[in-house]
């Protein structure tokens, strides 16, 4: 009994030295040790001694025929963490295996297959069927089938979610206001992603840049996009380079070059002057522009080119166009 015990501590002492230094070992090395633990408790017969929280941890290390052979499998918490794993790596039909076999779910086991589909299409039939089974959503419910809605552009469905956001009370929520501006704004709905914004208490980098790309996605709507960045300085908020690929991106719809070579500017002492997405988007300002000098010396100063640097710059020198392919080639885009 002592040796029992003392393994147990042993084990638990072993799971918090672990979990404290999870951030300095890598995710295989995380799993192995946990499959060592698991397996060194079944060679000492300590089988008496693993419950739930047990296969649950080493379940990351797949061993789901002992879960199923040994009976665990029933328990939600460890088919939870199964479908997971599975999920995690690129199947699924296991998960939905696993889930339809369940006697009982919970929020946890729902969301785990939601965000496991690969087609809209599914995931929005899916999120029917939890809405048929009486499935209260979370938050990170909401924004799962949200994120689909916008790929799937399905108005019509995501402003029923946005009703049932505002009535559950999560409309607070800024993440939640995050997901239900970028699908507006995806679907074309900049009146109502500007309404979400507005009646946000508080906004984030990602609540602005949200709006910022809506506004920039569409052609005649820079200005809004530049008023929006202007502000969004204005307000001492931070930028990032998603900020300014839309700010320059607006800048180039109005013509405006001016304000692009101060945006320009301003990328250069925030550290973003060689982004590739925001070079990108500089050169295709300055040829809009129609700078096609500035746009080269911009492509010059890229540390990395992609297929949109290279195409970019093609399409503004017919003249050397032979010889910025064989140049592409030779940088292995």
């Amino acid at each position: 009994m002592k040796t029992d015990e003392a393994c147990t501590r042993r084990g638990m002492w072993c799971a918090s030295e672990m979990k404290r230094q999870r951030n300095e070992l890598d995710e295989v090395t995380v799993t192995l040790r946990a499959l060592d633990m698991f397996c060194k408790q079944l060679q000492l017969h300590l089988s008496h001694n693993i419950d739930e929280v047990t296969v649950t941890l080493a379940v990351k290390g797949t061993p789901h025929g002992f879960a199923v052979s040994s009976g665990f499998a029933s328990y939600t918490t460890i088919s939870n963490s199964l479908m997971s794993t599975y999920t995690k790596a690129g199947q699924f039909d296991g998960p939905l295996l696993i889930f339809e076999t369940l006697c009982y779910t919970d929020i946890v086991s729902w969301n785990t297959i939601l965000l496991g589909f690969r087609t809209s299409e599914g995931a929005l039939n899916f999120a029917l069927r939890m809405n048929f089974n009486g499935v209260v959503f979370y938050p990170v419910t909401y924004t799962t089938i949200l994120a689909f809605c916008a790929d799937h552009e399905d108005f019509l469905f995501g402003l029923q979610l946005h009703s049932l956001i505002f009535k559950s009370g999560l409309d607070g929520e800024v993440f939640v206001g995050n997901v239900l501006i970028s699908m507006y704004s995806r679907l074309r709905r900049l009146i109502e992603a500007r309404s979400v914004f507005d009646e946000m208490a508080n906004e984030d980098l990602v609540s602005w840049n949200a709006k910022l790309s809506g506004y920039s996605q569409e052609g005649n709507h820079g200005l809004e996009a530049i008023f929006g960045f202007i502000e969004m300085v204005g307000e001492g908020m931070g930028l990032d380079h998603v900020s300014f690929t839309s700010a320059v991106s607006a800048c180039g719809h109005e013509m405006n070059l001016e304000l692009g070579k101060q945006i320009h500017g301003l990328t250069i002492k925030s550290g973003y002057g060689s982004h590739v997405s925001v070079c990108n988007v500089l050169i295709s300002t300055y040829s809009k522009c129609e700078v096609t000098e500035d746009a080269k010396l911009v492509f010059q100063c890229m540390n990395d080119h992609n297929i949109v640097s290279w195409t970019t710059m093609i399409s503004i020198n017919e003249e050397d166009v032979i010889s910025l392919f064989n140049e592409m080639r030779l940088d292995g885009v």
